[in-house]
Parts: structure tokens; C-alpha cells; sequence
């Protein structure tokens, strides 16, 4: 699998001298050498982590749209794109062996935003098959999780989680969480309609409710 990651800038934080090889701005020239490369190295997968778009922005731009354009046409297969810290829908493109994965922007994971749309995010479950006898790969199921940036007062402190957003509703029901308060419970349930709503309006994708086999479905700072 190969992973390569670019970004639009870096909001006029100046590169580390001498270490500009750090960071990778979007370049088309670098990008076609990089996708080249990684399928010369024999890379299954090639998956690409654009910084892109405009922010608080939930519709892709039609840069988005012209990048993915040109990353698909070259072989990427995946793309999780993230900057406009609000969702963006997720789409399908059809490709020569099978279909390709874009997701515009995750959201946001763990950030202190409240506004509408920028308290929340989806974590993506991504199936990847390869047949070791044919060669021949299939991105088999596609899932989702959305999630919830809680913040809450414990001890005097202020306190950050990140919720499955349906097991975080089942839990206020059942009285499970005494952090969640009945505000905190509206903001989940509208959350969830947000989510699905937009993210996946034709219901093609996998609902997951939690994020762990263990059965600890938060991540907690």
C-alpha cells in the first residue's frame, strides 16, 4: 500500500530550512512522479491524503473536483481528503479494477470547534481483499462511524471524548453515561440525521456503531 499526502499550504508557516522535503504542496508534476513510483514499487493500493478545499465548506469545490479528477486518472484508488473541518459527501468512481473510494473530508476528529458541523466526523472502516493466486483486488466493504467531539466538565477540568454517535445515544437513553446531559442528547440526535443525511444520502455505505472489538467504543483524551 502506498500512502501519499499533500496539502494546498501551510496557512504562511514557512518551511524548516534546509528540511522543505518535509511537507509536499500539491504539485501535478510531483504527484504523476510519485503515483509512477509507487506503481513501480508494486503497489496494491495507492491512497491519497489531499489537504484540500475551503473550509466550513460541506459541498467539495470544484478544485476538489478537478484534483480528484486528475489522481483517479492516474491510478489513485482511494482518496481521504480532510481541511474543511465540516463533512463533505463520500462518492464512487468506477475503475478498471473496481470501484474507487473518495471522501472529499472526514470532518473533524478531536478538535475544541462548536459550531454546527464542526463538532463532528466519521472514522471510515475500509475492507481491502487481494486474491494472492489471481493477483486481483476488491475494495470489498466500505463503513462508517460517525462521531461526536464531547466536551464536558470532570473535576473542575475540562475534559474532550470522542463518541460513537449512535452508541452515545443508546447510552443517554439507558442512563449509561452520566457525563451526557439531555443538551448533549438533542446535539447527538441531530448529530446522527446530519451524518447519514449527507454523507451517504443513498444509504449504500455500512453503518458501524462502534469502533473497537474489545468492546471500549470511545476515545477519550
Amino acid at each position: 500500500m502506498a500512502f501519499l499526502a499533500y496539502t494546498y499550504g501551510t496557512n504562511g508557516i514557512p518551511f524548516p530550512p534546509g528540511k522543505e522535503y518535509l511537507i509536499k504542496l500539491i504539485d501535478r508534476k510531483e504527484i504523476e512522479r510519485d503515483i509512477a513510483r509507487a506503481q513501480e514499487l508494486g503497489a496494491d493500493w495507492i491512497i491519497a491524503l489531499p489537504h484540500f478545499g475551503n473550509e466550513y465548506q460541506r459541498t467539495p469545490s470544484a478544485e476538489q473536483k478537478e484534483l480528484v479528477e486528475f489522481l483517479l486518472a492516474r491510478g489513485v484508488d482511494i482518496i481521504l481528503g480532510n481541511h474543511p473541518h465540516v463533512l463533505q459527501p463520500i462518492e464512487m468512481a468506477p475503475g478498471e479494477e473496481g470501484d474507487r473510494l473518495i471522501a472529499y473530508s472526514q470532518g473533524n476528529f478531536i478538535s475544541n470547534q462548536r459550531d454546527r458541523y464542526r463538532d463532528s466526523g466519521i472514522i471510515l472502516i475500509l475492507t481491502l481483499e487481494k486474491n494472492l493466486t489471481w493477483g486481483e483486488k476488491e475494495l470489498k466493504s466500505i463503513a462508517y462511524t460517525p462521531t461526536w467531539v464531547h466536551k464536558y466538565q470532570e473535576e473542575g477540568k475540562t475534559q474532550y471524548r470522542i463518541l460513537p454517535v449512535q452508541k452515545a445515544i443508546r447510552d443517554y437513553e439507558a442512563g449509561a453515561d452520566p457525563h451526557l446531559t439531555e443538551a448533549d442528547y438533542r446535539r447527538l440526535q441531530e448529530v446522527w440525521e446530519e451524518t447519514v443525511n449527507w454523507v451517504d444520502p443513498g444509504r449504500v455505505l455500512q453503518l458501524q456503531e462502534g469502533i473497537a472489538e474489545n468492546g471500549d467504543t470511545q476515545v477519550r483524551w
